[in-house]
């Protein structure tokens, strides 16, 4: 479906129709989190990074101008959220984006974001 149909769709629902279709408080709980990630700034400069390699905590804290324990913490809340996933290799231990529906829709809207922010110079 088109995008414009698919407004027009959504149109012709009445109110009534959309509140009994509309997902559970808990969904909308859920959604809001994820927002809540990428509106702290430095957890959005994680993920922007972690979008696109593999790092340690040392690695991504030189990279934003922090402290590890400060990455880390961070880490620890896009973790629990299901966003970014980590894997030990020897004593390190090595964050990436997830791979879930919900990390990639984030990397894509990152992505579009910061496209649309930082148009390239051939623009």
């Amino acid at each position: 479906m088109d995008e414009e149909r698919a407004r027009e769709h959504h149109k012709m629902a009445s109110i009534e129709e959309l509140a009994e279709k509309m997902p559970k408080e808990e969904s909308f709980g859920q959604v809001a989190s994820v927002f809540q990630q990428i509106s702290d700034c430095t957890r959005l400069r994680i993920l922007w990074l972690l979008c696109h390699t593999t790092a340690s905590v040392g690695a991504i804290a030189r990279a934003v101008g922090m402290s590890d324990s400060a990455v880390s913490h961070h880490l620890r809340v896009l973790r629990a959220d299901g966003l970014v996933s980590a894997k030990r290799s020897g004593k390190e231990v090595y964050y990436t984006l997830a791979a879930s529906d919900k990390a990639r829709l984030l990397h894509r809207t990152i992505d579009a974001m910061f496209e649309i922010a930082c148009p390239s110079e051939d623009d």
